[in-house]
């Protein structure tokens, strides 16, 4: 994390939690984030209950004739993160 942005994020989630020690909250945010980035490596995909799920989708090299049509481009293999939120936060978000 960002130094910076350390102390405001703790702090925050801390006042939201009834004020549990800084430390018990960063090990928690932490471990969620491993067992994120572990679901999605084994799988290629991850939910987070009533909030998110996460995909992640591979898209090969592909070759493509330029706008002028006198030569071809390579697009290189390409990873996409892809995130579609629950209905009750899409609900709440919306402006």
């Amino acid at each position: 994390m960002y130094k910076k942005y350390e102390n405001a994020f703790l702090n925050s989630v801390s006042a939201e939690c009834n004020y549990i020690d800084k430390a018990i909250i960063k090990d928690i945010y932490l471990g969620m984030i491993r067992a994120v980035i572990k679901g999605l490596r084994t799988t290629s995909y991850f939910r987070l209950p009533d909030f998110v799920d996460i995909s992640i989708e591979d898209f090969p090299e592909k070759m493509m004739t330029n706008r002028h049509g006198t030569g071809m481009v390579r697009i290189p293999e390409t990873i996409r993160i892809k995130a579609k939120i629950a209905y009750p936060f899409r609900k709440y978000f919306k402006p």
